[in-house]
Order: structure tokens, then C-alpha cells, then sequence
């Protein structure tokens, strides 16, 4: 995350009001840590919804891992 907020930062600091991140923007590993990474999507969100409101643009989070409620299973959700 520390990575993509410098990134949407310099973006807004130079004048961009809808900023796009890639798929899996988040984390991108091996699928078999998915499930237990898609506990902390929550969380991604939240960082990306308040990185919006600081510097009053919009955020497309391409995709980010969220539980699916299916044990060892998660979703792929775009927000």
C-alpha cells in the first residue's frame, strides 16, 4: 500500500481526478496464500476509500481478495 499511495499521490498531485489501479493491485502471489491474504481486504479498502476522500479524487481499486464465506476460497472484487 505504501507503494500504491506515493503512486495515486503523484498521480492527483499532477492533476489526474480518476486514478485506475491494476488487478491485484494489492498483492499478487501464489494462489495457494489467496484465502488467508483476502482477510486483510477489508482493510485495503478502507486505506483506498480514505486515500480518495485526503485528496478528493476517485479510486478504482482494480481488484482486491476478499473472503468468498467458502472456507480456503476468496473473491476477486472490483471497488
Amino acid at each position: 500500500m505504501e507503494a500504491v499511495s506515493t503512486l495515486v499521490k503523484e498521480a492527483a498531485f499532477g492533476g489526474a481526478r480518476f486514478i485506475a489501479l491494476p488487478e491485484y493491485f494489492s498483492y499478487y502471489g501464489p494462489e495457494e496464500t489467496w484465502a488467508d491474504i483476502s482477510r486483510g481486504g477489508e482493510e485495503v479498502i478502507g486505506a483506498v476509500s480514505g486515500l480518495a476522500a485526503e485528496l478528493g479524487v476517485y479510486i478504482l481499486a482494480g481488484s482486491v481478495l476478499l473472503p468468498s464465506g467458502v472456507d480456503g476460497r476468496c473473491a476477486s472484487v472490483s471497488c
